[in-house]
Parts: C-alpha cells; sequence; structure tokens
C-alpha cells in the first residue's frame, strides 16, 4: 500500500512540475504584450506551486511511515496520565523498588512517605533480582523479634506492597479504640487474650451474617421490576 501510494505520488509531483514549468515559459515569451494573461497565469503558478508543496509533504508522510503520536518522556509521565487515587500517586512516587514489572517499597520508603512531603532524590529504581527477594524473606525477623524500631532496623531489607502498604496506613489512622473494641469482640472469655477457637468462632460468625446480608441483597435486587 505504501509503495503505491509512493508511485502516485511521484507521479502527481512530476506532472505539476511540469505543468507550472510550461506556465513560467508562457509567462516569459508573452508578458510584454499581454499583461492580463500574465496575472492570469501567476495566479495559476502560485495555485500549482501551493499543491505541489502538499502533495509533496504528503508524501514525505507517507514515505516515512511515522506516528505524529505524544511520547511520553519517561515512564512516570505515562502513569500521570492514567486516572490514580491519591494515595497510589504518592506509592509510585516513594516507591524505590522493583521487581517482576511490580514497585514496592522499602520500609525505609514508607517511614519517609509518612513523616516527608517528598521522597529522596534518586536517580532510578533499583531492580531486584530472584537472589533478592529470596535474601530479603530470609533476614525477615520472626514476630516475637519485634521491636518499636523494626522498620528503621530493616531500612532497605525489605520490601511492602501496595496492598500492604494501604493497610499499613489503615493501621496508623485508626483510633487505638476501635482495636480495643475488635480486640474484646475476639476474646470472649475475657482473659485478654485470643485462642483460636474463639477467633474461628467471630469469624465464622461474620462470615455467616456477610452471607446472609448478600443472599438478601442479591433476593431484593430480583425483586425490582
Amino acid at each position: 500500500l505504501y509503495v503505491k501510494m509512493a508511485i502516485i505520488g511521484r507521479s502527481i509531483l512530476r506532472a505539476l512540475q511540469a505543468k507550472l514549468t510550461n506556465s513560467v515559459r508562457n509567462i516569459s515569451k508573452f508578458s510584454h504584450n499581454k499583461v492580463k494573461y500574465y496575472n492570469t497565469n501567476s495566479l495559476s503558478a502560485v495555485i500549482v506551486a501551493g499543491g505541489t508543496i502538499a502533495i509533496y509533504t504528503a508524501y514525505q508522510c507517507v514515505a516515512s511511515k511515522s506516528v505524529l503520536a505524544y511520547q511520553p518522556k519517561n515512564a512516570e509521565e505515562g502513569v500521570r496520565a492514567v486516572r490514580l487515587t491519591s494515595r497510589e500517586r504518592r506509592f509510585i512516587r516513594f516507591a524505590s523498588v522493583e521487581f517482576d514489572g511490580q514497585l514496592y517499597m522499602t520500609p525505609q520508603d514508607f517511614l519517609e512517605s509518612v513523616v516527608e512531603a517528598d521522597p529522596r532524590p534518586r536517580l532510578k529504581r533499583k531492580m531486584l533480582t530472584t537472589s533478592d527477594m529470596e535474601y530479603m524473606k530470609g533476614h525477615t525477623p520472626s514476630l516475637n523479634q519485634g521491636s518499636p524500631r523494626l522498620f528503621r532496623n530493616l531500612r532497605d531489607k525489605g520490601i511492602i506492597s501496595y496492598t500492604e502498604y494501604l493497610f499499613l496506613l489503615s493501621v496508623l489512622t485508626k483510633p487505638q479504640s476501635g482495636f480495643r473494641i475488635a480486640f474484646n469482640m475476639f476474646d470472649t472469655d475475657g482473659n485478654q487474650r485470643v485462642d483460636k477457637n474463639e477467633f474461628l468462632v467471630v469469624s465464622l460468625t461474620y462470615f455467616c451474617r456477610v452471607t446472609y446480608f448478600l443472599f438478601m441483597l442479591h433476593y431484593e435486587i430480583d425483586l425490582i421490576p
């Protein structure tokens, strides 16, 4: 298709150039005694020249096969073109590592996202390998070794996904009274401890209530004419 259009464009271009040359010769030959004819052919020459330029420009666009579209300068501009929530944008800004096409925060990134307005300067994100991920998993401290300085001690030796980021934010913004109420719901015997059976009873009760609510909602929707 491009070859045919190029051949047609060249043929039209040659025909217009020949017509323009003949018009200029006629103007030079009869300009001394035919002023009116000169003016008419001058206008024709201008029109033909404009058409030649237009055809040539179109031919160059077809021959180059170029796509005249906006290309983002970098990946972050492409991200901004998509509608994102404020938390998604903040996570992308502070996430400093990437693995298998997914962005992750480090514990240090999370602390900075909470207390700082802008992320620390960096040239590019660090690309993690499978061995890096295995190393982080192997050096993650167990629950009984946790401390108030866990994130500050880990610094860049850990990863936080976007889902985990949202969970940590909800923990930080949730009032302490909400956690106390939730704990008391599970602690049915009042011994300030939640064992496996208590957790399963409350979870099963909650699951049954949610299932019943969804069933009734579906039933009401079916009744709508």
